[in-house]
């Protein structure tokens, strides 16, 4: 629950008044002229609420961290941020960050929450729905039901915890849409909107407390018709403290609508009878605060008697009720706020309307609606742009809306005058460009300390300039004077490494440049002197790095004559050179697998790369000198392995699967490949693990190519073996060679091409002596059928089954030994066949 403590807080602290923050000096932002929430921004800042972004800005539409608006709101609600807890309630949030006291002191209030698993979000921006939930959630109201109210389109993306807090927030214009029908609940929180809700939301002053009620005697009273009693003014605020939002998504139970004028009970006068309530029929008074003249973009203040809602629609606007109000509001021609107390005021934003006469209403509780306020004329606020000095020949004039592009003026609509000293000296035709939200000029040099006038006057065949929102931004004649361009980044000074003890000196000069051609001058400043000094002498830095493994962030900063600075931040990284040499010939070592795709390749290249830019940024002298030297043999130590691994790789290409060691052409590649192998010297690696890995790597590409070799040569001895005029049957001992021969041939390999080109001459030969093994067997079963045949009679079944074995014998693919020596055994038993 929020305190009632702190909703006390909230409504009586006069938080834009000099008795709670000490009041700064007026601060002139350069770029919120055309901010809706100028003046808020403004009060909060001169409150010490908020701050500006540096060199003049406030940087109105810059987005805004959940940080930056703990800050906002813990000195806004005077939060106790001196007495917090030493133990970070968030892991993210360090005791040394500069928002911690006021993230811790918001947590403590209950006003904030973080993102889950102990975190807050450091560093993340905020959103507008959840703007709402904490500003309504510091307010302490209750908003449910108010959900159900929400007209935007994009109302169903509005996530459910945060649907009330936006109905509730946009009800009573502590926040408005970004355009009439869009709140864009995930679109991040901007530095104004944030600035114009605080302001509103810090404003509510303290309610009055309402007297002590005596007790009535309970005796019975005849009942008496009372006369109906004038309306009274309510003393008190209508807010009704409830527990925090989470911001976690939660689904709402259901609310019913809230009628536009409730029932009231009826009321016990104690005399046992009840009489009617007074129903509310008074319109509230409205009076206007502000004065005239009214401009777009500049908040109206207007005040109600009672607690309520307060509009501003256009005159022509027909009113007979609240229900015409809202209608005309939502149409987005219109726009409202809330009265959260009596006679209280509320400010009614106009940047989103646009010129012609308007009036003001004032809706109560009930229902009831005041007269109009009229007499309201907004003008248009555009007095021209602001300008702001680039370079002294470049300047910007900048727009409040971005421009369109279609309508483009002519270089020649512009002039500019030096006005200073009462000279009227008109300078040549600046060069123009549009682009976004301004126009950039290109002139001749301008004089420090000149006054220039720049006049817009559109010609009539010129187009005149207008805003992507169709306003036009008529002739103007607007004045600046050159006083001072801040020195500006030049070339960015890069990380630096050092080795202990070493100096390193830098030129500044080229980092910053100016403008104004003023003499600059620089300081630099190191965050840690334990490990790097930091000193300069004209436009030298001098760095000095004393303890190893450690950083250092120096700052450089450039002061011009005025006054104004730029600065610019490196680091310098400090560790041991030594240390660095000794680490990559330590990865570089013979036992070290050096070759490519192997970690401990990765991990050596990285090492020696480390060493190296360590090395180059120390100073000369023997040391640097030997520190080199042995750079370079860790160097060539790795080139060695990448040269001869190179090698390698090449005969592998060449002896890959797709390659016949048997054609002329593939094998010619992979002769050469070998022979450059076999040629290279690789004695610096001979006696190291890596050289050992290729050389098997290499031996296992040549066998393939062996191993070609070993086919084409057996095949061949096989082949020979086999003349004509040699006998292959197995008992010969020319047969036994050639099975002797064949029985290696599983053991030989190759590549698959080779082993394909060559199958088929195996397969040949094999079938060769497969036909003669086939006609041998069908011979000797001749032979035996004879010899089983002999002692029977001629025509018997046994001298059949001889002729049939006979009949079968064949001497297909035989060379001319083999079947002579078949045929002469066939031949032999056919002559023990008995005469018939």
């Amino acid at each position: 629950m929020i305190k009632k403590t702190l909703l006390a807080a909230l409504l009586t602290a006069p938080l834009l008044g000099s008795s709670i923050h000490p009041v700064q000096a007026a601060t002139t932002f350069n770029d919120i002229s055309n901010s809706y929430a100028k003046d808020a921004i403004n009060k909060l800042v001169e409150a010490g609420i908020l701050n500006g972004t540096g060199s003049g800005q406030f940087n109105p539409t810059g987005k805004i961290s959940r940080q930056d608006f703990a800050v906002i709101l813990a000195k806004g609600l005077q939060l106790d941020v001196e007495s917090v807890s030493s133990n970070p309630t968030f892991s993210d949030v360090p005791t040394s960050h500069y928002a911690y006291k006021y993230v811790e002191a918001a947590a403590k209030a209950g006003l904030l929450k973080g993102i889950g698993s102990g975190q807050f979000g450091l560093g993340q921006n905020l959103s507008r729905q959840d703007m709402a939930v904490i500003f309504t959630r510091a307010l302490g109201v209750d908003t449910q039901g108010y959900g159900q109210n929400l007209k935007f389109s994009d109302a169903s993306k509005i996530s459910d915890y945060a649907k009330d807090a936006v109905g509730f927030a946009v009800q009573f214009g502590l926040l408005n849409g970004t355009s009439s029908d869009r709140f864009d609940p995930s679109g991040i929180a901007d530095r104004q909107s944030a600035a114009l809700a605080a302001s509103r939301l810090l404003q509510a002053p303290k309610p009055e407390t309402p007297a002590p009620v005596t007790p009535q005697p309970t005796t019975p009273q005849p009942a008496v018709p009372q006369p109906t009693a004038p309306k009274p003014a309510p003393t008190t605020p209508v807010l009704i403290p409830i527990p925090p939002i989470s911001e976690e998504p939660s689904t709402p139970a259901p609310v019913n609508e809230v009628p536009t004028n409730p029932s009231v009970p009826p009321i016990n006068n104690g005399g046992g009878s009840t009489e009617p309530p007074v129903l509310d029929t008074q319109a509230p008074a409205l009076t206007l605060v502000s004065s005239a003249p009214f401009k777009i973009g500049t908040d109206l203040t207007v005040r109600s008697s009672e607690v309520g809602i307060v509009y501003l629609v256009p005159a022509a606007s027909e009113i007979p009720n609240k229900s015409a109000l809202e209608n005309v509001v939502l149409t987005g021609k219109g726009v409202k706020a809330a009265v959260i107390t009596v006679n209280g005021e509320a400010t009614l934003p106009t940047s989103q309307l646009t010129v012609g006469a308007y009036k003001a209403y004032a809706v109560d509780a009930g229902g009831n609606v005041s007269s109009p306020v009229t007499d309201i004329v907004l003008g248009y606020a555009f007095e021209g742009p602001q300008f702001e000095l680039l370079t002294n020949k470049l300047f910007v004039a900048s727009f409040p809306e971005r421009l369109n592009t279609q309508f483009m003026p002519n270089a020649e609509d512009f002039t500019l005058t030096r006005t200073d000293g009462g000279m009227n000296q008109k300078l040549s035709q600046p060069e123009i460009e549009v682009k976004e939200k301004g126009i950039g000029f290109l002139s001749e040099p301008l004089v420090k300390g000149g006054t220039y006038e720049v006049a817009y006057t559109p010609s009539p065949n010129s187009q005149m300039l207008q805003s992507v929102s169709g306003k036009a931004y008529g002739p103007f004649v607007r004045s600046f004077t050159y006083t001072n361009i801040a020195p500006q980044r030049n070339q960015l000074l890069q990380n630096v490494t050092m080795s202990t003890d070493a100096n390193l000196s830098l030129n500044v000069d080229l980092a910053f440049i100016d403008w104004d051609d003023t003499k600059l001058s620089y300081t630099a400043v190191s965050d840690n002197k334990a490990a790097v000094e930091a000193s300069i002498e004209g436009n030298q830095l001098s760095l000095h790095a004393q303890s190893s493994l450690t950083t250092a962030t120096i700052t450089l900063t450039a002061q011009d004559s005025s006054g104004d600075t730029a600065s610019q931040r490196f680091t310098v990284t400090v560790v041991n050179a030594a240390s660095a040499i000794d680490a990559a010939e330590a990865a570089t070592a013979k036992t070290q697998d050096l070759t490519s795709k192997s970690p401990e390749r990765l991990a050596a290249e990285q090492k020696l790369a480390d060493a190296q830019g360590i090395v180059a940024n120390l100073t000369e002298g023997p040391t640097k000198t030997e520190y080199l030297g042995r750079l370079k043999n860790v160097k060539d130590m790795l080139d060695a392995v990448s040269q001869a691994e190179e090698l390698v790789v090449t005969l592998e290409m060449a002896t890959t699967d797709d390659k016949n060691m048997l054609d002329e052409d593939d094998r010619f590649a992979a002769d050469t490949a070998l022979e450059t192998l076999q040629n290279s010297d690789f004695t610096p690696i001979m006696d190291t693990i890596s050289f050992a890995q290729l050389k098997a790597r290499a031996e296992k590409a040549a066998s393939l190519m062996s191993g070609a070799e070993d086919f084409l040569f057996t095949l061949q001895s096989a082949k020979n073996t086999a003349q004509d005029g040699v006998s292959l049957l197995k008992t010969t001992i020319e047969r036994t060679q050639i099975d002797s021969y064949l029985a290696d041939v599983p053991t030989f390999k190759s590549t698959k091409a080779t082993e394909n080109y060559i199958k088929p001459q195996y397969d040949e030969f094999y079938k060769f002596l497969s036909d003669i093994d086939k006609s041998e067997s069908l011979v000797n079963a001749f032979v035996q059928a004879v010899d089983a045949a002999a002692d029977q009679s001629p025509g018997s079944p046994a001298w059949q089954q001889a002729d049939a074995a006979r009949a079968a014998i064949t001497y297909a693919n035989l060379n001319p030994g083999t079947y002579k020596v078949l045929k002469d055994r066939e031949d032999a038993a056919a002559a023990k066949y008995p005469a018939p």
